[in-house]
């Protein structure tokens, strides 16, 4: 009768996930997320600013205008003691056109490479952002697992020692027996504790993406299909990942953003043409004459300007070089991104292949391990196992529970990897991951 209340009690308190009808789930905390990241938003601010370098490089492409108003007044020698102070006013504006500039011309299309790149710099922050939330989501639901885990057994323990008490007094078991029996109770419960505060680490890190502290969580069901993703190959992700990946998206922009300032820094060896446009007007007088202050004729000039440079120093030829060290670098970086890609995308889908299988064999060795604890528990009451013995059953049984809640989490963490790997990761991924979990407690085990 004893053995069948304890392993009741340790089925209920190991069993059930309290997660009340409330309880946030992933959709909840990513719309917090989002508003509330600030990698996100810095990523976010990152992008408008470098989107300016678009209007900023055309606008060498584009008419420069200028107005300008200016008065002298000139004193001095004979003219202050006869007509006064010698005043010219001067009224005149300009404009100038780039008719060719190879340089301006490259700097525009970097800067539109670099958009670009930034438009794939923040979709890949968009992806992480969903990853760390998952990862910091389930990190809590684990260790909110181990916590029922180590509180059913600290409970276990403890009993253990009281029916061990009750024995020695009645004469039927040693006093080393007790005493080992308390030790075995304090020693879980200090890892208890230890336990509890890894949990409370885990919230605060989930809080630090959301921006406040996490309600009770939603749970992952306990019928969540273990289902290899599709396509079922491991070359087909792979392809996806080059096509799709933002890392590889966005060192590719960068590659010929690179490009576009080798172009750049080699047409500061060419000649440069500019049309322009000038009109003046300007009228004197002086102060003591009568003399006519307004305006004279208008003056107006059209030109045309060609530039050829001769000597910089030699200042063109490192700004080339350099160029070419750089875009050297953007391309290895570009081929380190891919290959990247390839080796995410295949050692997740490898630990998929494999995480079926360890899902089913730490389910039944979770089993098995509740089996040994249940006849262990009946040899110590008879007489014909040790308390050793049942500790070590116990503990266990402790161990498979943990790493069957581990290697479910896992798995589901394992598939979001895969298609952030391959940068096929989405919203609706989410939406679909949030489909299995539960609000209700999960029943308790018969």
């Amino acid at each position: 009768m004893k053995t069948s209340l304890l392993l009741a009690h340790l089925a209920l308190a190991c069993a059930l996930y309290a997660a009340p009808a409330r309880a946030e789930d992933l959709m909840d905390l990513l719309r917090l997320a989002v508003a509330e990241d600030p990698t996100l938003a810095q990523a976010d601010a990152g992008k408008r600013a470098t989107d300016q370098n678009v209007p900023i490089g055309r606008s060498a492409l584009l008419p420069q205008a200028t107005l300008q108003q200016q008065l002298v007044d000139t004193r001095g020698g004979t003219l202050d003691d006869h007509a006064g102070h010698l005043r010219e006013r001067q009224l005149g504006g300009s404009v100038t056109q780039t008719l060719f500039n190879l340089s301006d011309l490259a700097t525009l299309r970097q800067a539109k490479a670099e958009a670009a790149a930034g438009e794939e710099d923040l979709r890949g922050a968009r992806l992480d952002l969903f990853m760390r939330l998952a990862q910091a989501y389930f990190d809590v639901l684990v260790a909110q697992d181990q916590l029922r885990t180590y509180d059913a057994y600290e409970d276990a323990y403890r009993r253990q020692y009281e029916q061990t008490s009750v024995r020695y007094e009645q004469g039927l078991s040693a006093e080393v027996d007790m005493n080992q029996a308390k030790a075995y109770w304090l020693s879980i419960k200090a890892q208890r504790i230890a336990v509890e505060n890894a949990l409370e680490s885990s919230r605060q890190a989930l809080a630090r993406i959301v921006g406040r502290p996490p309600g009770t969580l939603a749970v992952l069901r306990e019928d969540f299909p273990m289902q290899m993703p599709v396509p079922a190959d491991a070359d087909a992700w792979v392809a996806q990942a080059a096509q799709r990946s933002p890392a590889i998206g966005a060192d590719a922009q960068t590659l010929r953003a690179a490009e576009h300032a080798v172009t750049a820094a080699r047409g500061g060896h060419l000649p440069t043409l500019a049309a322009s446009f000038s009109y003046g007007r300007t009228g004197q007088w002086y102060t003591r004459a009568a003399s006519d202050p307004s305006y004279g004729r208008d003056e107006a000039a059209v030109g045309l300007t060609l530039s050829f440079p001769l000597y910089s120093g030699g200042r063109v030829h490192a700004q080339v070089r350099q160029a070419l060290a750089q875009r050297d670098q953007a391309a290895g970086a570009l081929e380190g991104s891919r290959r990247q890609a390839e080796y995410e995308v295949r050692t997740y889908y490898k630990a998929l292949e494999q995480g079926v299988a360890q899902v089913e064999a730490a389910r039944l060795a979770m089993s098995a391990a509740s089996d040994s604890v249940r006849a262990m528990q009946m040899g110590y009451e008879i007489g014909t196992q040790s308390l050793t013995n049942l500790v070590v059953a116990i503990g266990q049984l402790a161990n498979t529970q943990s790493q069957y809640s581990s290697l479910r989490h896992q798995f589901v963490m394992d598939q979001l990897l895969l298609r952030q790997a391959a940068g096929v990761l989405a919203e609706t991924d989410i939406e679909e991951i949030n489909r299995w979990l539960q609000r209700a407690p999960a029943p308790a085990a018969p």
